[in-house]
C-alpha cells in the first residue's frame, strides 16, 4: 500500500487493523483523505482510472472551469494519486497509484452505507447505536 505525505509517496507494509497507528501514517492518511475530499477531485480521479486525459477533456468531462481542474490536479498530484503522462507533444494527466480504484470502490460502499438518504437524520450504527 501507498500513502502520501505532503513530499513524497511513501510505501507502507501490509499491516492488519489491530496495528495501532503511528504518527506519521496518521499524517500521510490525513493528507490523502484531504485531498479526495473535494466533489470535483473525485469526479476527476473517477475520469482518470483506467485512461490517460487532458486538462481540457477532465474540465468538460467533469463540467468545471479549465483553471479550476488544474488546480485541483496539482492537489491530487502532491497526494501522489495522479500523475502527468506525456502524450507525445500532449500534457495528459493518468492515475499513479495502482490502488486507486480500490479506494474508490471502498469511498462508493463506504458512502452508501452510511449517509442518511434526508440530510442531518441520525445514522443508526453498525451495532444498533445511532449517531447524530
Amino acid at each position: 500500500m501507498y500513502v502520501a505525505t505532503e513530499y513524497e509517496v511513501v510505501p507502507l507494509s501490509d499491516r492488519t487493523t489491530t496495528v495501532p497507528l503511528s504518527n506519521s501514517e496518521i499524517s500521510s492518511f490525513t493528507w490523502v483523505l484531504k485531498a479526495v475530499a473535494s466533489s470535483v477531485r473525485l469526479l476527476l480521479l473517477e475520469a482518470l482510472v483506467g485512461q490517460e486525459r487532458s486538462v481540457g477533456e477532465l474540465a468538460e468531462q467533469v463540467g468545471a472551469p479549465y483553471a479550476a481542474v488544474f488546480q485541483h490536479l496539482a492537489r491530487l498530484r502532491a497526494a501522489g494519486l495522479v500523475a502527468e503522462c506525456r502524450g507525445g507533444r500532449r500534457v495528459l494527466h493518468c492515475t499513479a497509484n495502482p490502488h486507486l480504484p480500490a479506494l474508490l470502490a471502498a469511498v462508493r460502499r463506504l458512502a452508501a452505507y452510511l449517509v442518511p438518504t434526508v440530510p442531518d437524520s441520525p445514522v443508526e450504527c453498525a451495532v444498533g447505536q445511532q449517531h447524530v
